[in-house]
């Protein structure tokens, strides 16, 4: 098992970020270049309160050149703002669509609406 510490996902998700883009920007982009049908390697599953070190661990996982799929940045659209069967629905098929999953535990995660579990 592999752990990432919380400063060198945060580092690597700042040193990706092009100065001259705003993260709304950047998002934009990345959900108009979207596909539901894509293949990923990995869902990454997280508290969206941990946004900033999850999009540097993401970063860390594609150096290693795997694909992660991170809800908020590739399906941008997705409303996550409350837990519904329909959006329940498309996260289960984003699930499917990986071939693994890596949990990504925080103080964040037993609060998350998302992540009600805790791992011991």
């Amino acid at each position: 098992m592999a752990y990432i510490k919380i400063s060198e996902a945060r580092a690597a998700g700042w040193a990706a970020l092009p100065l001259e883009k705003s993260a709304a920007k950047i998002l934009a982009e990345a959900a108009q270049a979207f596909d539901a049908t894509r293949h990923y390697d990995i869902f990454l599953s997280h508290s969206f309160d941990d946004a900033e070190v999850i999009y540097g661990v993401k970063r860390m996982i594609e150096a290693l050149n795997l694909t992660v799929y991170v809800d908020w940045i590739e399906d941008f659209k997705l409303d996550r703002s409350k837990v519904t069967v329909k959006t329940a629905a498309v996260l289960r098929e984003r699930m499917k669509a990986c071939s693994s999953l890596v949990y990504a535990h925080s103080a964040n995660s037993p609060h998350s609406v998302w992540m009600p579990w805790e791992l011991g």
